[in-house]
């Protein structure tokens, strides 16, 4: 697949979890069952996307999925840059795999939240800080991709919880269920109702 490829893609695979969320919140009870969910459906929408990893340290050549979660422990769900991974690859082929495997370039960034039903102390601040941690991680120099793309994902159980995300300097657009979606966002997605945009 093509990069553009890929990137609809991971977000025909994104919309797909927004619904299947809608029609059973209670399916995922922890933020790690919604997190894995979207990690299995973008796994096997983009089955056969690997990138071959060869190295003087191993004994032959090994697949790498560019789909992976927790990522060199900072991002939940992460899609290596193909290209620029293994560009850097071949640039360090000489040296220890551990020096760079967990540092590969990142073409798509995902952050996941998921609100419980009865908590109501989480709001936008969640998100934002979640969107400056991505965009903090492609300055740092090693890890720069070709292009920055990033999702922040917020799952509310119950729909009630959206007034604590209401705020005059940022506010949410409703999106209807024709809508598009677009990297560098930060997406609400409530038990019941339109799915919000940061503007």
């Amino acid at each position: 697949m093509t990069k553009n490829e890929i990137k609809k893609t991971i977000l025909e695979s994104v919309k797909k979890s927004f619904e299947d969320f809608q029609q059973n919140p209670f399916l995922f009870m922890y933020e790690n069952d919604m997190q894995s969910h979207l990690f299995v459906l973008l796994r096997n929408s983009l089955m056969d996307e690997f990138i071959e990893v060869k190295n003087h340290n191993l004994p032959e050549t090994f697949k790498m999925h560019i789909i992976n979660t927790e990522y060199s422990n900072k991002i939940a769900i992460s899609c290596l840059d193909k290209e620029q991974s293994l560009l850097m690859i071949s640039e360090k082929k000489d040296r220890d795999i551990s020096s760079f495997l967990w540092r590969l370039p990142i073409m798509v960034g995902i952050e996941v939240k998921l609100v419980p039903y009865d908590d109501f102390r989480k709001n936008l601040n969640v998100c934002i800080k979640d969107r400056d941690r991505l965009l903090f991680y492609h300055e740092e120099e090693e890890k720069k991709a070709d292009e920055i793309n990033w999702l922040q994902l917020t799952y509310l159980q119950n729909e009630a919880a959206l007034r604590n995300f209401e705020s005059k300097e940022h506010p949410l657009r409703e999106i209807g269920p024709d809508f598009k979606l677009e990297f560098n966002s930060i997406y609400i997605i409530p038990a019941k109702g339109f799915v919000r945009q940061l503007l």
